[in-house]
């Protein structure tokens, strides 16, 4: 019983399996494996606006609940007109769904393209930055698929199987392990719509999981525990993150406030000078100080009676007497 339930875990938790297709899958599941159900990274060219579209009614309206992310298909594209803006602002739209695939926080897109179209990568993928981060959609990652299969970012966990990678069981088995037990994140294995090619993943995926729960115990608990030490730093970085923004947003807004108060002297009010004055003094007389003494200072409160000591643990609680 409890290798059934590793065994699921491996193949829900440790690693997913995305299917790079179209909105519908012609390749079937193998029916011995129905308990990982793998997720869908929607297929689409630049510029395509129709194609866009179909996303977002299935998405939205046919799918709404289910992880999905988007594969942009740069192979034997070539630059014509488009409307750029366009396209980006209904990828927006797309990566706007609640169920969109994000990584470490940053939105996902992946590309697929061919050695020689740096120029057409540059001419496309930069536009469609620019504006999804004036739209607000930042951090935005750009993921080159295909290149995974050759060099592979242990901070993602991305790989990329195609059909000549691997030929056997024991073949995916040594790829499998040496990319799980590098990578600081679960497993995301992108693969085309292929015939064979879904089926084939699959078993030996299983296969491999199902070696790793009955044979590598100790192996297995240390990915486990891996695993969780990542996403707990994860939430910590992510957490960070927006403290910062949000720090940087409140004296954007302080800012203008000053800025607003100095167009407005001749009016008689609050004198600009005097709001400069208070905001040095309090930066100079408090947030200069080292961390440690403002600690002690909160210590002292608590001895002569202004502070009280659950206050000091628990930022619930009325921290004044």
């Amino acid at each position: 019983m409890q290798q059934a339930r590793d065994i699921k875990y491996m193949a829900s938790e440790m690693s997913q399996i995305w299917i790079i297709t179209g909105l519908a899958v012609t390749e079937p599941i193998p029916a011995a494996f129905k308990e990982e159900e793998p997720k869908f990274s929607y297929l689409i060219s630049p510029y395509d606006t129709i194609q866009l579209q179909s996303v977002l009614h299935h998405v939205f309206i046919e799918n709404p609940l289910k992880e999905f992310s988007l594969t942009i298909d740069l192979r034997n594209h070539t630059i014509g007109a488009g409307n750029d803006r366009e396209w980006a602002e209904y990828m927006a739209a797309v990566l706007n769904h609640p169920a969109y695939h994000r990584l470490n926080g940053e939105y996902l897109i992946n590309f697929i393209t061919e050695s020689n179209v740096t120029r057409e990568f540059s001419n496309i993928m930069d536009p469609l930055s620019t504006h999804l981060k004036s739209l607000g959609f930042e951090p935005v990652r750009l993921k080159d698929i295909e290149a995974t299969a050759r060099s592979f970012d242990e901070r993602d966990g991305i790989c990329f199987v195609n059909s000549s990678l691997f030929n056997s069981s024991e073949h995916f088995y040594d790829f499998y392990i040496s990319r799980l037990t590098s990578s600081e994140v679960p497993l995301s294995l992108f693969l085309l719509n292929e015939p064979g090619l879904i089926s084939n993943t699959f078993n030996f995926k299983l296969s491999a999981d199902t070696k790793i729960a009955r044979e590598e115990q100790s192996l297995f608990h240390l990915i486990k525990l891996l695993h969780k030490k990542s996403a707990t730093f994860e939430k910590a970085a992510l957490e960070q993150g927006l403290t910062k923004k949000d720090l940087q947003s409140k004296k954007e807004y302080l800012d203008f406030l000053l800025k607003k108060s100095r167009d407005m002297n001749d009016s008689g009010g609050f004198e600009f000078g005097d709001i400069v004055k208070i905001k040095k003094f309090y930066y100079l007389e408090y947030e200069v100080l080292p961390l440690w003494y403002k600690r002690f200072g909160h210590i002292i409160k608590v001895i002569i009676g202004r502070r009280t000591f659950k206050s000091l643990f628990n930022d619930n609680v009325r921290k004044y007497k």
